[in-house]
């Protein structure tokens, strides 16, 4: 019976420690035009559920830039891309806030015009097309380009969604 449990406990063990190394980096990336990419990696964090340490990666002519983002570790439900009126472009996490940045050169950026709170939008004001992304439904000033979003599928963690392949999510409320 000590030698059952001690062989368990060894399998444990060594799955826990192999866990990291089998699921790999996931990255997806936004391209946005003009060698400008934003992408978000995600890399496993050692659990038996679906939770993530998470990068953007900001890319373009003019240099990159990685920062961290808030672990995942379940309150995640993806991520918006939005190109804001004033020519800053925003991560919105939902519950976790909103990351704004540029992209020539990249760089984080503090804009206090940029509101990442809901606002009444009237019915229709969403739809329209424009020259970059979708009038955003829930928040002013915003033009959605897409999502980064979780997948269910193991070879694929990650994934962006276009804003016109699928209608804006609305995303949780700021915590």
């Amino acid at each position: 019976m000590k030698n059952l449990l001690l062989g368990v406990l060894i399998l444990v063990g060594l799955t826990l420690a192999w866990m990291p190394f089998a699921q790999m980096k996931r990255t997806a990336t936004a391209e946005l035009g003009g060698g400008i990419e934003v992408s978000m990696r995600l890399r496993p964090m050692v659990s038996m559920q679906s939770d993530w340490h998470r990068t953007l990666i900001l890319r373009s002519p003019s240099g990159r830039l990685k920062t961290q983002l808030f672990e995942d570790t379940g309150w995640w439900r993806g991520s918006n891309l939005y190109f804001h009126e004033t020519g800053v472009y925003v991560l919105h996490e939902g519950q976790g806030g909103c990351v704004p940045f540029t992209l020539l050169p990249p760089e984080l950026v503090l804009a206090p015009e940029i509101s990442c709170a809901k606002a009444e939008i009237e019915p229709g004001k969403g739809a329209a097309m424009g020259q970059v992304g979708v009038l955003s439904r829930y928040y002013r000033g915003m033009r959605y380009l897409g999502q980064f979003t979780e997948t269910r599928r193991d070879s694929v963690a990650i994934r962006f969604i276009e804003a016109a392949q699928a209608p804006e999510p609305e995303l949780p409320d700021l915590l």
